[in-house]
C-alpha cells in the first residue's frame, strides 16, 4: 500500500476526524495518525484538547509483471527437450554399425506417409508412432540404423540452433530478473544491503557515512536487526525527565532561533506541575527584551521565580538560594561564529557551575551546520544535545547521522510549541525508526 494524497488538520475527537476526512478526500479516506494537543489557552499553557490528525487515500501497490517467454521461444524449447529425450533412448540401445547409405536418399524423412524435411523438430512419441506405422521392411537392422542416422542429422541441426535459443532465453531471463547479481553487476551482498543503502541516502544521511555504516555492520540484513544495531551506538540513557536533566543546576546554551526559551518552560512545567519540585528560572538574553518576557509570563503562570543575569556575579547568589531545588538557565541565542559573545557564555558557565550543559540544537537544520555548532562548542563541557522543531523536517537522517558519529547523549526531542506539552525525553530506538522506518515524527 501507498499513500497518494495526503492532508493534516484539527479535530476535537476521533468522531469529527474521520468526518473531515471523509468530506476533504471521499469515502476512502483513511486516518494516518492522530497526535493529542492542547489548543487555545495562554501560550500554548492549560489549553483544551484537541487532535493533530493526518489522513490520506490508499493505493494498491501494483504487482510487477514478469514478462513471460515468447510463445515461438517456449516451443522451441519444448521441442528440443523431447529431442533430446529421444536421443538418451537411442544411444542407450545397443548399435551395430550402418552399411553405407544409398546415395540417392534424398533429405527428407517419410514420417507417417509424408514428407517432412530433416531441419523440422519433432516430437519424439511422433517419430516412435510414424516409424510403427510405416510399411514392413526388408531388413529390420538396416532400416534401423539408416533411421538413427537420420535422427541424429535432425538433432545436429537442432544443436546447431541452440545457441541462438540459448541466447534468446537468457536475454529474457534477465529481463524478467533484473535484480539478480548477473544482470546488475552488484555482488550478493550489495543486492542483500541495497535497500537499507537507500533507505539512508533517503533520510538525507551523508553518501560516504552510509557506506561506512553498511560496511561495518556484519549481522542479517533484517528491518529490525538493523534498526536494533543501529540504535544500540546512540547513547540515551535516561529514563525519566529528572534523570535527562542531569542534576539540579542546568544551562542551555545553542544558536538563536532553536527554541531554548520554550524548552525549558516545558521543563519548567513538568518539574513543577507533575513533579513537584522547587523550579526557579533564570535568563541572561538581555539582548531580546521579547525571551525575557516570554520568560516571566511562563514564570508567572507556574509560580516561580525568574532572575534576570546581567553579570554573571547574580548567578553566584542565585546559586546559593535557598528556596529551590532545580535552577534551569537560559541563554542568549549565539552564532557559534561570535567569539565575542561565545566567551560570555563561558563565563556564565563558569560562574553557574552547572551539572549538566545542554546543546540545543534545531532538527530542521543542515548536517553541516549541525557539525558546526558542535565542532565550535568545544570551548564548553556539553553534556547532552537536544534535538528541537522534529516537527518540522521531512527528513530526519542528519539528526541520526550527528548522533552516531558524536558520543554525547541525546536528552530530550521536542515537537512543537505547546506547555508543557510537545516534549520527551530522547529514545534511540524511536529516533532510528523516525528516522528510517517511517514513524510519524512527534
Amino acid at each position: 500500500m501507498r499513500v497518494i494524497q495526503k492532508i493534516t488538520f484539527e479535530a476535537k475527537d476521533d468522531a469529527e476526524a474521520i468526518r473531515i476526512a471523509s468530506d476533504r478526500l471521499g469515502r476512502d479516506a483513511v486516518v494516518l495518525s492522530t497526535r493529542p494537543v492542547n489548543k487555545g489557552g495562554f501560550m500554548g499553557l492549560f489549553g483544551k484538547p484537541a487532535l493533530v490528525v493526518t489522513a490520506g487515500l490508499l493505493e494498491e501497490d501494483t504487482p510487477r509483471e514478469e514478462k513471460p517467454l515468447g510463445d515461438d521461444l517456449a516451443q522451441r524449447v519444448r521441442a528440443f527437450q523431447q529431442l533430446l529425450e529421444a536421443k538418451t533412448s537411442l544411444d542407450q540401445a545397443p548399435q551395430k554399425s550402418p552399411p553405407a547409405v544409398d546415395p540417392t536418399d534424398d533429405d527428407r524423412l517419410e514420417i507417417g506417409g509424408r514428407l517432412v524435411a530433416s531441419g523440422t523438430p519433432m516430437h519424439a512419441r511422433q517419430v516412435a508412432q510414424a516409424y510403427g506405422e510405416s510399411a514392413p521392411k526388408k531388413d529390420p537392422e538396416r532400416d534401423l540404423a539408416q533411421d538413427v542416422e537420420r535422427i541424429q542429422k535432425t538433432l545436429a541441426m537442432v544443436l546447431d540452433r541452440l545457441d541462438g535459443v540459448n541466447s534468446a532465453v537468457d536475454t529474457d531471463t534477465a529481463e524478467i530478473k533484473p535484480s539478480s547479481p548477473v544482470a546488475t553487476g552488484y555482488s550478493d551482498l550489495d543486492n542483500r544491503s541495497e535497500p537499507f543503502r537507500e533507505m539512508m541516502i533517503r533520510s538525507d544521511m551523508t553518501e560516504p557515512f552510509v557506506e561506512k555504516v553498511i560496511e561495518e555492520y556484519d549481522g542479517p540484513w533484517e528491518e529490525g536487526s538493523f534498526f536494533q544495531w543501529l540504535a544500540s551506538r546512540i547513547r540515551t540513557p535516561y529514563g525519566n525527565n529528572l534523570e535527562a536533566l542531569g542534576g539540579p543546576r542546568a544551562m542551555f546554551i545553542g544558536p538563536t532561533g532553536v527554541g531554548k526559551t520554550t524548552t525549558i518552560a516545558k521543563l519548567a512545567a513538568i518539574s513543577s506541575l507533575w513533579e513537584d519540585r522547587k523550579v526557579a528560572l533564570a535568563t541572561s538574553d538581555t539582548y531580546r527584551i521579547a525571551a525575557v518576557e516570554q520568560l516571566r509570563t511562563y514564570a508567572k503562570i507556574l509560580g516561580v521565580p525568574v532572575e534576570v543575569i546581567f553579570e554573571p556575579k547574580d548567578l553566584v547568589k542565585m546559586v546559593k538560594r535557598p528556596d529551590s531545588d532545580l535552577i534551569l538557565l537560559d541563554t542568549a541565542g549565539r552564532s557559534q561564529r561570535d567569539k565575542r559573545r561565545f566567551d560570555e557564555v563561558r563565563e556564565l558557565y563558569d560562574a553557574f557551575k552547572p551539572q549538566c550543559v545542554h546543546l540545543v540544537i534545531s532538527a530542521s537544520s543542515k548536517f553541516r551546520d549541525m557539525l558546526d555548532v558542535i565542532d565550535r562548542m568545544g570551548g564548553i563541557p556539553v553534556s547532552n544535545l537536544v534535538f528541537t522543531k522534529i516537527d518540522e523536517t521531512l527528513t530526519l537522517g542528519p539528526v541520526l547521522e550527528i548522533a552516531l558519529n558524536f558520543d554525547i547523549p541525546i536528552s530530550f526531542f521536542t515537537f512543537g510549541q505547546n506547555v508543557p506539552n510537545d516534549i520527551e525525553v530522547a529514545s534511540a530506538d524511536k529516533l532510528v525508526r523516525m528516522a528510517l522506518g517511517g514513524e510519524d515524527l512527534g
